[in-house]
């Protein structure tokens, strides 16, 4: 099959729909484990997930995150079907040492004479990354800054939005200029796990499906609330192999 798309590459792959459709190919593939080969040298998923629970069991005695309510094995949806024998399934919460969204301001409180730059819903690109060409300003106490300030990796999730833009993810990647981000936006940071491949995971077909069964609805606005992303499931592989999954994405 690979020999008859590679011999007709250029012919197949000329719209946006078709490069869009290669784009959510190559995620899905990725996620499942289908993009890299696996090294049986890399340290198991099982043993990752073991020393990230290590840690964070540390930051919550040191009262420096909350504990997050486990739910039931049978309440997470098992990949391990599709999966390759050395990755693991866990749910997003109890991957992460960080998470809150953004400082809320009022449309009236936004402008470009403001201080610091404000990163909305509408900078998240709807097939992912980042589009800082507009960005309004606001205003910020140096105490918000230092709260809501973005920093190089920050996993963002787009919680508040219409219902066929609402979960939409991005990774931000470092920037001089003090940006902050919305009311509207989650922030996340990982322990031991690659934001990029998270912020995969969510873009794939097998995530956005999940997504899908989270949405609430109101006339307008679609929600993803943080109680429901905390129990999705997400597929782990070895950090190295996540690494080298990455690499090939951007490949």
């Amino acid at each position: 099959s690979w020999g008859r798309i590679s011999e007709h590459f250029d012919a197949l792959f000329t719209t946006d729909h078709s490069i869009n459709k290669l784009k959510e190919t190559i995620l899905q593939l990725a996620v499942m484990g289908k993009l890299v080969p696996q090294d049986p040298s890399d340290e198991p998923a099982n043993v990752l997930l073991k020393k990230i629970a290590v840690e964070r069991e540390r930051l919550i005695k040191a009262g420096e995150i909350k504990k997050t309510k486990n739910i039931s094995s049978e309440d997470l949806t098992d990949f391990t079907n599709f999966l390759p024998k050395n990755w693991s399934c866990c749910q997003f919460a109890n991957l992460t040492c960080l998470m809150f969204t953004g400082l809320e301001r009022s449309k009236a409180l936004q402008s470009d004479n403001k201080a610091y730059y404000y990163l909305k819903m509408n900078n998240i690109k709807n097939a992912g990354g980042l589009d800082l060409r507009q960005l309004t300003k606001v205003d910020a106490t140096v105490e918000e800054v230092d709260k809501y300030k973005l920093v190089d990796g920050d996993f963002l999730f787009n919680t508040r939005n219409s219902h066929e833009l609402v979960g939409k993810t991005a990774v931000f990647k470092g920037s001089q200029t003090e940006l902050l981000f919305n009311n509207n936006v989650l922030k996340a940071q990982f322990i031991l796990v690659s934001p990029y491949f998270i912020d995969f995971w969510f873009r794939s077909v097998s995530g956005k499906a999940l997504l899908e069964e989270l949405k609430s609805n109101t006339t307008n606005v679609s929600a993803i609330y943080q109680k429901g992303l905390n129990c999705i499931s997400c597929p782990i592989p070895p950090l190295s192999e996540q690494h080298r999954i990455v690499t090939k994405v951007d490949e």
